[in-house]
């Protein structure tokens, strides 16, 4: 049988500092914690640095920290370190690691609470246009009774970044590709990237059909 040894002993003879069984808990030392959160917050302040540098966001003067990760200390100095000054203030509110619970019932009671969305996502359908030499790939080009079609075309009916209000709808027309066509299926797709084609562009993800 192999021997039995406990985590605390093992984590002694590794000789690592910073690290440290205590009461049933593995206890992380703070240069530790800050290697293996440093990915992750890089991709929240680069995220951020994006989202303002969008025309439409050239007004934000308040950045508002709601959600768990938002009482941590590192990511607070970070944000903090990154954007505040002159033109920027950062709040963290206390238990702000409850607003999003406390929001989320709000909703649940009030679905009208929220007016205007703004997606993160592009939504189309595949469909097919009229081939146009200058304008559509050639490996794209197929033929319906006889005429070159453009296949495999993402057409868009809510793009990522663009507000959709409440009950907001969308009216798409279509014909049938062929005169005997009685039925169809439909391909929804979404993509985060921007100026998306076709559905077979890369990021593009089928969501159902």
């Amino acid at each position: 049988d192999k021997e039995k040894v406990k985590i605390a002993e093992v984590i002694r003879r590794s000789g690592i500092e910073n690290v440290r069984f205590s009461n049933g808990m593995l206890v992380i030392g703070l240069p530790y914690v800050e290697i293996m959160f440093k990915p992750v917050i890089d991709d929240i302040v680069n995220h951020l640095k994006r989202l303002l540098g969008s025309p439409k966001l050239t007004d934000v003067t308040q950045m508002v920290l709601v959600g768990g990760f938002s009482e941590a200390s590192l990511l607070q100095r970070r944000l903090k370190d990154e954007f505040e000054g002159e033109n920027m203030r950062i709040v963290v509110y206390e238990e702000a690691g409850l607003f999003v619970v406390k929001g989320a019932v709000e909703f649940g009671f009030s679905p009208n609470l929220v007016q205007v969305r703004v997606p993160a996502l592009s939504y189309g359908v595949r469909t097919m246009q009229e081939f146009e030499e200058s304008k559509h790939p050639s490996d794209k080009k197929v033929f319906i009774n006889g005429d070159p079609m453009c296949t495999d075309i993402f057409n868009t009916f809510v793009e990522a970044g663009k507000p959709v209000k409440l009950r907001e709808r969308t009216t798409m027309r279509f014909k049938a590709v062929y005169d005997s066509q009685t039925h169809a299926t439909v391909y929804l797709f979404s993509t985060a990237k921007p100026n998306a084609l076709f559905t077979t562009d890369e990021g593009m993800i089928l969501c159902g059909e």
